[in-house]
């Protein structure tokens, strides 16, 4: 399950994701927010969730699938507390870097660091 909430102090949407995440759903989600209710700063709190994967092949085309959705200047925090989907994490945040999303992505362990990566200016 996925909820979406507005968070002004931070100017950012973050997305609580509970639950068993099958392959593809993240993207099913991502593909039906209305493009003007998109915001560029984004936080996806798997805290409380648990992602399958899948098959990897499927993996990156769902990830690079995702990219038609972002916008430059889009900064998106991925928070896990699990090894497993920590080390998923990375790798999104490694293929974004290797295949020049527009987005920049990073796969944090706390919610705090996420809010503070997200407001930083570089």
């Amino acid at each position: 399950m996925l909820e979406a909430s507005f968070h002004g102090d931070i100017q950012a949407t973050v997305f609580r994701v509970k639950g068993v995440l099958v392959q593809g759903e993240l993207l099913k989600f991502i593909k039906q927010i209305d493009p003007t209710d998109r915001t560029l700063l984004n936080i996806y709190d798997f805290r409380e969730a648990i992602w399958d994967a899948g098959s990897l092949t499927q993996f990156r085309e769902n990830t690079i699938e995702a990219s038609q959705y972002q916008r430059k200047g889009m900064r998106t925090a991925f928070v896990f507390s699990r090894d497993e989907d920590y080390g998923l994490g990375r790798v999104v945040e490694n293929l974004a870097e290797l295949l020049g999303f527009k987005a920049t992505i990073a796969a944090l362990r706390d919610i705090n660091e996420a809010r503070e990566w997200l407001t930083r200016t570089e």
